[in-house]
């Protein structure tokens, strides 16, 4: 089993929900955990309180995963205060612009790939290059969505589908590449009780809750539970792990 006490744990978006619940999950394991938030510098301070209840030498990093400059700028941070990173997850993602496809600004969409697409693929390949310079083992996890392989009928939902089907071929095609001494997997959960559903209706949200197998939420501990699996399991990767409640 891959030990995670004393690991250099990056979270992306970590101020909140599944990140947040991460986080903490990881600082359970012993690891050291860099809380990572793009605006709301309250929550992210909530999460580091809740992770110093576990264990210490967790610190939090601003930045903004559209700028490929600032993603740079977070791993040199990294660097200095560890020297190394041992597990990376990608948590960041966006759904915005949600309207219609026909009236999306080009802008949006850009930064909508941006932060589901590309922020995992550069934030994964500064994880690779520390990795493999220092010839370790490392673990490398992704948040996906139902939604890379359950499109529906939304029109407004047509980006993120598709940046999130990006992201696990990405994913798999990673994995090979940096086989046997990283091992990449990525989740794919729905529908989790988040901060995100607050301002949904009531009607909205018992349509996808009755949407799954199990008819309720999916708590963002039980995603924390599986990335921790997933990073301590040494046999696994290459692996989707749909935690959805088998929505349909």
């Amino acid at each position: 089993m891959y030990s995670l006490k004393d690991k250099i744990v990056l979270v992306t978006w970590a101020s909140s929900g599944i990140g947040q619940a991460t986080a903490e999950a990881f600082a359970k394991q012993g690891s050291k955990v860099i809380i990572h938030y793009n605006s709301n510098l309250t929550w992210a301070k909530e999460t580091q309180e809740k992770v110093n209840k576990f264990w210490f030498e967790n610190i939090i990093i601003k930045s903004d995963l559209s700028d490929p400059v600032q993603i740079d700028d977070m791993f040199q941070q990294i660097m200095q205060e560890f020297g190394t990173i041992d597990v990376l997850i990608n948590n960041a993602w966006s759904l915005w612009p949600y309207e219609e496809f026909a009236d999306m600004d080009f802008v949006e969409i850009e930064k909508l790939f941006r932060i589901n697409l590309i922020a995992p693929m550069y934030c994964a390949q500064c994880a690779v290059k520390i990795l493999q310079s220092q010839d370790k083992e490392g673990v490398i996890l992704n948040t996906s969505s139902v939604h890379d392989r359950e499109f529906g009928k939304w029109s407004p939902a047509i980006p993120y589908c598709v940046s999130k089907w990006g992201l696990k071929n990405f994913n798999n095609t990673l994995a090979k590449a940096v086989a046997p001494k990283i091992r990449v997997c990525w989740v794919a959960p729905w529908p989790v009780i988040t901060p995100i559903w607050d301002n949904d209706t009531q009607e909205t949200k018992d349509y996808f809750v009755n949407s799954t197998m199990i008819k309720r939420w999916i708590t963002p501990e039980e995603i924390a539970e599986t990335f921790v699996f997933l990073a301590q399991n040494e046999s696994i990767t290459w692996t989707m792990f749909y935690v959805d409640g088998w929505f349909r």
